[in-house]
């Protein structure tokens, strides 16, 4: 799976680049470690709100993001499905 992927890379080189937007002073790195941490959080949102394995969510996202990646991964963590 791939945020098993993630996971593993973020154990063995949390500081990474994983995603890199702009360019110049407007450039932002998301490390592995980062988006790990932020997939987990999103895991572990959906499991307090009773969501998992199963369950389908509604994801309504504009443009690409570190955040997006994010999201992606955690709902793919907990399982669920994403319209």
């Amino acid at each position: 799976m791939l945020y098993r992927h993630l996971a593993a890379h973020a154990r063995h080189r949390p500081d990474a680049p994983a995603l890199v937007q702009g360019h110049g002073r407007t450039r932002r790195v998301t490390t592995f470690g980062d988006l790990d941490a932020q997939a987990r959080a999103v895991d572990k949102r959906l499991m307090e709100a009773g969501l998992g394995p199963g369950s389908r969510v509604l994801v309504a996202a504009g443009g690409r993001s570190a955040a997006l990646y994010a999201l992606v991964a955690g709902l793919l963590r907990a399982g669920v499905a994403a319209s």
